[in-house]
């Protein structure tokens, strides 16, 4: 992963997260996972991301998310 990519942030809730893995798992999803923990609300709120195309964002966990787009990116 690049450097610009693993320092993205991404505001969820009141505090700032940091990218620190990402993978595609087939062509309609990619698992997101930061370097702290985000709570349900946040983590599931489309608003908390800029995205280019329709998704649903779903908390897997503590420190990730499952990006489900719309269309195959």
């Amino acid at each position: 992963m690049s450097n610009s990519l693993s320092r993205m942030g991404f505001s969820l809730g009141k505090k700032l997260q940091f990218l620190s893995s990402f993978s595609a798992t087939n062509l309609k999803e990619v698992v997101v996972s930061f370097d702290g923990t985000v709570d349900k609300a946040s983590a599931e709120n489309e608003e908390n991301y800029t995205l280019a195309t329709g998704a649903e964002v779903v908390n897997l966990g503590a420190k990730t998310v499952k990006v489900v787009f719309s269309e195959p990116i």
